[in-house]
């Protein structure tokens, strides 16, 4: 059985942005909530691929940004995992919250990778993140 998600995710595979759009148009709610057999959204498949621009026009139809698939992973993770820094920075910049409780954090995924298999742009991501939790739990204290 074919659905809704299988029918829009070759738009996302081949960055057919324009059609994706479409598609988005017709059913802006329904569309950026979208889940495949393992509870993987839209933008976790864009994180994933370190596809700024697709992940760009899904956060404008308000794609839920810290959505969890059922392993518990979130976009962030996704894109830190891969090591896609402007989506790893795109979605901090979205609120995206760098380190919530759980083996599923961004944070730590970053922290493992660094300690597997230390390289420059691990280490930039590990660097920003720990950066943006702070300031994160700064604006929660003030709150």
């Amino acid at each position: 059985m074919t659905t809704k998600y299988d029918l829009v995710l070759p738009y996302v595979i081949q960055h057919d942005y324009v059609r994706l759009q479409n598609m988005l148009d017709t059913d802006k709610e329904g569309m950026v909530k979208l889940r495949d057999h393992k509870g993987r959204t839209l933008l976790h498949v864009m994180a994933a691929l370190g596809d700024l621009e697709g992940m760009r026009l899904l956060l404008r139809y308000r794609a839920p940004v810290d959505a969890r698939d059922d392993d518990g992973k979130t976009p962030l993770y996704y894109a830190v995992d891969r090591g896609h820094m402007p989506c790893v920075r795109a979605l901090v910049k979205r609120g995206a919250v760098v380190n919530p409780p759980g083996d599923t954090s961004p944070f730590r995924c970053c922290i493992e990778h660094a300690l597997r298999r230390v390289s420059e742009r691990r280490l930039e991501i590990l660097l920003f993140l720990a950066q943006s939790a702070t300031r994160q739990r700064l604006r929660e204290a003030k709150s």
